[in-house]
């Protein structure tokens, strides 16, 4: 669950980086970063990341807000966006 929200969030960002882990958190910790959530035009992703985005994460029953606020409330809302 640690890397679930880093990588979907990424993938969702366009960040096309083989070691994710560091781009994440510098976006998890971003002090604008619910903000640019609720501001991303999620319309407009690309069909072949929604894909990869939903048979990586998404589908999996572990891909909770639950799960994830035992990681951080930034992972928490994460997971809210992606489902919502």
């Amino acid at each position: 669950m640690q890397t679930a929200v880093p990588y979907a969030t990424c993938c969702c960002a366009g960040k096309k980086i083989a070691d994710y882990w560091d781009a994440s958190k510098r976006l998890l910790m971003d002090s604008n970063f619910i903000h640019s959530l609720k501001e991303f035009d999620r319309d407009n992703i690309p069909a072949r990341v929604i894909d990869k985005v939903r048979s990586t994460y998404t589908n999996d029953p572990d891909f909770t807000p639950a799960n994830a606020a035992k990681a951080s409330s930034a992972a928490e809302v994460g997971i809210v966006w992606f489902g919502s």
